[in-house]
């Protein structure tokens, strides 16, 4: 627990793993991988590298703030509806996934909180308040830094609620980033393309992912299946 990235991954690492198998994985990550590139190639003449950066960055934090509330909404609105069929011991009442959203932010607001008394603390202190403080809050920026990459790659693990709602919440939050993109520098029918193409994509994936998981004897009415 003292080492940031561990502390970090204690929470927010999913406990079960992926629900697909390894070819639909493959194919999801080349997917993400050939539809960068293509972004890259198409935003470059109009915005340069740096322009590729600011809108790949705003697009992933959009992602997180339009995608956290929506996720938990959905899972929380499924755990309703399961309640008498699925027991508290298989699935809490309040799944993991909508925990980790409920920590993020108080990570965050409390990270905000103490960041003032610890610059304050060490710029009146002592050299050891300092020294201390400046130990807090590196391990602090750390453990950040490796909740980011965390969340960003494993969007809350939501396969610890249902494999089934990972497929589902994905696809509603493509949806409704489709619905309220923004064309940035790229002109509006190359957005349009873009975003157009991605949907389907996700979409495709998506709809594979459930048969899939319907053939292997997932439900979604009834616990999720042993690892």
């Amino acid at each position: 627990m003292l080492r940031p990235d561990v502390a970090a991954a204690l929470v927010f690492h999913p406990r079960r793993r992926p629900p697909w198998p390894g070819w639909l994985g493959e194919v999801a990550k080349w997917r993400a991988r050939i539809g960068m590139a293509s972004i890259v190639v198409i935003t470059l003449p109009y915005g340069g590298p740096l322009r590729v950066l600011e809108d790949w960055w705003d697009g992933k934090m959009h992602h997180l703030e339009l995608g956290a509330p929506l996720l938990a909404a959905v899972i929380l609105a499924w755990r309703a509806l399961t309640w008498r069929r699925i027991r508290r011991e298989e699935v809490p009442a309040i799944p993991l996934p909508v925990r980790r959203i409920v920590l993020l932010y108080a990570v965050v607001a409390g990270a905000a909180a103490i960041m003032n008394p610890l610059l304050a603390g060490m710029s009146a202190g002592s050299w050891w308040l300092g020294v201390l403080g400046f130990a807090a809050m590196c391990w602090l920026a750390v453990f950040l830094l490796a909740l980011l990459v965390l969340v960003l790659r494993f969007f809350f693990g939501i396969e610890d609620a249902h494999p089934m709602l990972v497929p589902i919440c994905t696809l509603a939050i493509a949806l409704v980033l489709f619905a309220l993109r923004t064309d940035g520098v790229v002109p509006h029918h190359e957005a349009l393309r873009i975003a157009a193409a991605g949907l389907a994509s996700t979409a495709v994936l998506c709809v594979t992912e459930l048969v899939l998981l319907h053939r292997r004897g997932e439900r979604l009415d009834r616990a999720p299946l042993p690892r």
